[in-house]
């Protein structure tokens, strides 16, 4: 098993899960997970599910209602 932490964005990958392509990573709010490293590289996930519903959330309720 590939043992490294590194750090993008909002994840932290810890290592390499064992006959995969994933790898085991957790967010900055503490949601673990399993992602594939190059969506984590390219930028394509940024962070975990949880605070992009936060994220999406807060601005919906910031938008100015149309008239």
């Amino acid at each position: 098993m590939e043992k490294q932490s590194e750090k993008f964005n909002k994840w932290t990958l810890i290592n390499k899960m064992d006959n995969s392509d994933k790898w085991r990573a957790i967010c900055d709010c503490g949601f673990e997970t399993h992602v594939y490293k190059s969506n984590v590289t390219s930028g394509k996930s940024k962070q975990c599910v949880q605070c992009q519903a936060k994220l999406t959330a807060a601005r919906i309720n910031t938008m100015e209602p149309k008239v």
